[in-house]
C-alpha cells in the first residue's frame, strides 16, 4: 500500500499498483465537491439570516445599501430591479426620437434554437420519401456548426464520498 494526501490534508492508503496521480485527482475532486456543498448550503443559511436585516435597509430608490458588524466586517447590499422595458412602447418611442433613440438603446433581437436532442438526432436518423423534408435534413445537418469555444466538462461526484 501507498500514502497519498489529498488537498484536505488527509492521508488515503491505495494498492501500489493503483496509479496513484489518478486515485489523488479523483479522490481530490470528490473532497472539494463535497466541501462546494456543504459551503453552498451554509451560505445559503446565512443569505437567510441577513434577509431580516436587509429588509430594515429599504432601498428607497438607492442602489446598494450597506451591514456593518461590531467586529468591522462590512457587507455591501446590492439592490436589484426586475423590471424590463415593454418593446412596443419603446418602438413607439424610437420612432418619435429617431437617432436620439440609438444613443440611449441598444437593439437587440436573438433568436435561438436548443435541440431537443433525442427526437433531432432520431429525425435525423431517419429517411423520408418527402423529398423537401429530406433538403431540410441537410440544411439542419449543415447549421450545426462548431463554435470553436472550449467548453469545459461538468463533473459531479456520481457514487462514494470520503
Amino acid at each position: 500500500m501507498t500514502d497519498i494526501i489529498l488537498v484536505t490534508g488527509e492521508v488515503v492508503e491505495v494498492p501500489f499498483h493503483a496509479d496513484a496521480a489518478k486515485e489523488t485527482a479523483i479522490l481530490n475532486f470528490a473532497a472539494t465537491d463535497a466541501a462546494r456543498k456543504q459551503a453552498n448550503d451554509a451560505h445559503a443559511v446565512s443569505k437567510a439570516q441577513l434577509a431580516p436585516y436587509i429588509k430594515e435597509l429599504d432601498p428607497n430608490g438607492r442602489k446598494t445599501g450597506f451591514l456593518t458588524s461590531f467586529t468591522g466586517v462590512e457587507l455591501e447590499i446590492q439592490f436589484k430591479d426586475s423590471k424590463e422595458w415593454d418593446g412596443t412602447a419603446l418602438a413607439e418611442a424610437e420612432s418619435v426620437l429617431g437617432k436620439k433613440f440609438e444613443e440611449l438603446f441598444e437593439k437587440e433581437v436573438t433568436i435561438a434554437y436548443k435541440a431537443k436532442r433525442a427526437a433531432l438526432n432520431k429525425w435525423l436518423a431517419s429517411t423520408s420519401s418527402d423529398e423537401d423534408e429530406n433538403i431540410a435534413r441537410e440544411v439542419i445537418r449543415d447549421a450545426y456548426k462548431d463554435t470553436g469555444k472550449k467548453v469545459e466538462p461538468y463533473i459531479k461526484v456520481k457514487k462514494g464520498e470520503l
